[in-house]
């Protein structure tokens, strides 16, 4: 069996991305495989820092009306739960009109977000392309909300939130080429479900590791990247600067008629 140390920090015959999720090593020398033998790759171990932002530049902005003015606010990317939107667009509104104008508060129940409106003049933009506003469950079947259209002065979200856009890490290899995603296909080796608290460390170490077919028996560089539960590249960079967050990972290549020693 082969064990293979792979980080996503750069080196010696090692290229690294700039958002840091894709890896690509030339190995000297290369590993030449027995032709007359079947062999797999294993994910063994990995340790992956949560640190994937819901809220980017696709979708950090807030626009909204006070006294027939229309405001664009920008929230900085990062990881947001609905406590930190709140206090987030309220120090928004209190640095622009010395009050807050918006209260947001969950429904758990059905996990919907109420607004509530401290003036009825108040409207929030929910069409505008790049908005924070989808996430939190006011999409493209909402138009702008506000001007106290309840009698109590808020406004409940038709849809569900989904503030947890990451719900799986997804880690590819150009190794292997035996498996789906979706019904596409694809090279995913293994996927890491989300068990820890943002910017905690996932610490992933199976008890059954899935083996995945090795398709070739000269192997002169191993590519790996990372993606989401949606085959989209994750981002361990601050919008693309050094230093990224970094990760490491332990695959295994081993003859297949060993899997029953292992």
């Amino acid at each position: 069996m082969l064990s293979l140390y792979i980080n996503n920090n750069e080196g010696s015959y090692k290229k690294v991305n700039q958002q840091g999720n894709e890896v690509n090593v030339q190995l000297q020398p290369p590993i030449l495989l027995d032709k007359n033998k079947k062999y797999q790759l294993r994910v063994l171990s990995a340790n992956i820092v949560y640190c994937q932002p819901n809220i980017t530049s696709a979708n950090n902005k807030f626009i909204y009306k006070y006294n027939n003015v229309w405001y664009t606010k920008t929230l900085p990317t990062g990881i947001y739960g609905l406590t930190q939107i709140n206090d987030t667009i309220a120090r928004i509104n209190t640095a622009q009109h010395g009050h807050q104008l918006f209260a947001f508060v969950a429904n758990e129940a059905t996990s919907t977000i109420i607004i509530y409106f401290s003036d009825p003049n108040t409207y929030i933009d929910c069409t505008t392309l790049g908005t924070i506003m989808p996430i939190l469950g006011y999409g493209n079947s909402t138009s702008d909300i506000g001007g106290f259209t309840s009698s109590f002065g808020y406004v409940q979200s038709t849809e569900q939130a989904h503030l947890n856009t990451l719900q799986e890490i997804l880690i590819k290899c150009n190794l292997t080429n035996g498996s789906y995603l979706n019904s596409e296909f694809s090279n995913i080796i293994c996927g890491i479900p989300l068990n820890v608290s943002p910017f905690s460390t996932l610490n992933y170490s199976p008890i059954h590791a899935t083996r995945n077919s090795i398709y070739v028996n000269r192997i002169d560089n191993i590519n790996i990247q990372l993606v989401d539960q949606e085959g989209i590249a994750l981002d361990f960079s601050n919008n693309g600067t050094q230093p990224v967050e970094n990760w490491n990972i332990l695959i295994s290549i081993e003859p297949v008629e060993m899997q029953g020693l292992l």
